[in-house]
């Protein structure tokens, strides 16, 4: 809660409030075996901001490839997901067609941001923007000792959703402080958690059956 990224973006009313709370519910999902949560993931978080549908993706699939079937029930895991893309991409259509009143796909709707600029010097200036520093500076720096203590597949499947999130600001051509909204969006709960253990639970505490987890 003292983090900068939640009074200055989540709490003035940014859709990014929306779009990190429905990729959380969606992390709560895949933990708990309650996957039908994910389908209803997929609407909301669409609605509340397009980047989810990317975001939502990426990290199910790289959890689903990183499980190999330990799951109690993988083929419902399976299905569960994929309903999850339908239900993202399907949204962003249907919202795109009320508004613009045009059939467009997700794919199209998106290329024409595109912009063609130096992807080298935009990505070191969204390095050195202030906003991104003031997230992670202290963050990112304090959640690395226990990131252990958490499930190998949230780690790696956030570390894959964010890079897809880098990945889409050089594409697109981001202003000035969307990276460090859009990294603490999908990175933030697990590294404030990391950061939790870090300060207040004895050295042996293990929050997170590994095994659970995968």
């Amino acid at each position: 809660m003292v983090n900068y990224a939640v009074p200055n973006l989540r709490l003035a009313g940014l859709v990014d409030a929306g779009e990190g709370c429905f990729l959380m519910l969606a992390v709560w999902a895949v933990l708990e075996e309650q996957f039908w949560v994910l389908p209803v993931c997929g609407v909301l978080g669409a609605l509340a901001k397009e980047s989810y549908a990317p975001f939502l993706i990426v990290f199910t699939l790289s959890w689903w490839l990183l499980s190999r079937g330990k799951f109690a029930r993988p083929v419902y895991f399976g299905i569960c997901t994929i309903s999850a893309w339908v239900a993202t991409l399907t949204s962003l259509v249907v919202l795109h067609w009320q508004l613009a009143h045009v059939l467009q796909s997700p794919l199209a709707f998106g290329a024409q941001f595109h912009q063609n600029f130096d992807y080298f010097t935009d990505f070191l200036s969204s390095l050195a923007d202030r906003q991104l520093w003031y997230i992670f500076v202290w963050l990112l720096p304090l959640s690395i000792p226990k990131l252990n203590v958490f499930s190998r597949n949230w780690r790696w499947a956030t570390a894959a959703t964010a890079v897809t999130a880098m990945a889409m600001h050089l594409w697109y051509g981001g202003a000035p402080g969307t990276l460090g909204r859009a990294l603490f969006s999908i990175a933030g709960p697990l590294l404030s958690a990391s950061v939790a253990v870090l300060l207040f639970s004895p050295p042996s505490t293990r929050i997170m059956d590994e095994s659970r987890c995968k």
